[in-house]
Parts: structure tokens; sequence; C-alpha cells
């Protein structure tokens, strides 16, 4: 993970941002090459990794704890990619290699500690993410997680808000959307991020 950090950081250095707390101004439009690879080699990965894995008996999130990068992937498939549509979000999910359980909708990994939740209710429509990292740097998690939503959303912002004191990380989408994510819990090792786009339709 100590390689990882660095390797973001340096990649982070080539993008102009200036940092005044609260507020990281980031132009996140130089990422999209490398967010998109990702995505296509996780296309080709997950097709292998379906027809090997089993269906579990049991519905939760898999024992691996999720890479950051790996995340921002995930969430660029089927959250950022699908919007505004929560159907697109859920064809997405679906072509992974997750188990939904049956009593609270949500969408569990076979393999990482990740799930998905797609919320289709009168008071509230988005796609939310929620993963565990061994990172414990929130504002990297949410800087790079983050890189997918103006990659795939057109008309999104460039630049962030990362709160000043509980690390979140926030982007416009619309006028009437955001993406927003930030630390939750820590627990076995573990710390715990939630993202979401709001407003889907």
């Amino acid at each position: 993970m100590r390689k990882l950090k660095t390797a973001l950081q340096l990649g982070l250095s080539y993008l102009p941002f200036s940092i005044t707390k609260p507020r990281i101004c980031l132009n996140l439009r130089p990422m999209p090459l490398c967010l998109a690879i990702g995505i296509s080699l996780l296309s080709a990965c997950d097709e292998t990794s379906t027809t090997a894995t089993s269906t579990p008996t049991a519905v939760g999130p898999g024992p691996y704890a999720v890479n950051v990068i790996d995340a921002a992937v995930m969430f660029g498939r089927v959250c950022a990619q699908s919007y505004p549509s929560l159907s697109k979000a859920r064809a997405a999910v679906l072509e992974l290699p997750f188990v939904q359980d049956p009593r609270t909708g949500t969408y569990f990994h076979q393999n990482l500690d990740l799930s998905f939740k797609l919320t289709d209710s009168s008071g509230a429509k988005f796609c939310s993410m929620v993963f565990g990292s061994k990172e414990k740097d929130s504002t990297l998690v949410g800087i790079t997680v983050a890189t997918s939503v103006p990659t795939f959303i057109k008309g999104a912002s460039d630049s962030l808000v990362v709160g000043e004191t509980d690390g979140s990380v926030t982007v416009r989408v619309s006028n009437s959307s955001n993406f927003f994510v930030q630390p939750t819990i820590r627990s076995n090792g573990r710390n715990y991020y939630a993202a979401r786009i709001t407003n889907f339709n």
C-alpha cells in the first residue's frame, strides 16, 4: 500500500491543483485514460473470476481488503459511467461478481470487502458504494475515487472540496446532483469509506 500511495502521489503531482483548506481545487480531467484502462482490465478479470467462483451460500462482503484504485474503477464502472440511469447501474453491477442480499437489496462482491446499494424510492435515488481498505489517508482515498466523476460524467466539475474536519471529498456532478465520499468506521484493521452519487432517475 505504501508503494500505491507513492505512485498516486507522484501521479497527482502532475495535476495542477492548489490547497486552501477546506477547499482543494483539483483538475481531475487528466486521469480518464488510466481509469478507462483499469475498467477494461477489470472487465476482462471479472469474466474469468465469475466462471471460476461459485455462488456463496451466505450473502456478505468478500474477505479481501480493497485497493483504492480498484475502488475507483469499480465506482466508475457502476455509478459514474451509468449516471443518471439507475437501471444502467443495476445492469453494470450484475455484470460483475456481485451477489444481492434479498433482504436489503445490497450487492456484495464475492471476493472483495466492497458493496453497492442502489436506492430507488420516492424520496431518494442514488448509487452508493462502501468498501474496506488498509489505506488511512481519507483525502487520498477521496481524490482517487473522485477521478471517476469527471472522467465519465459530462459536465461534472473539475474541482473538488475537501472537508476540513471530517475527511470528506465532494464534487459537483450537476445542478441537482453531487458526488460525496467520506470515511465511516475502522474495524478489523480496515478503514471503511462510503461514496455515492445523488439524484439518479
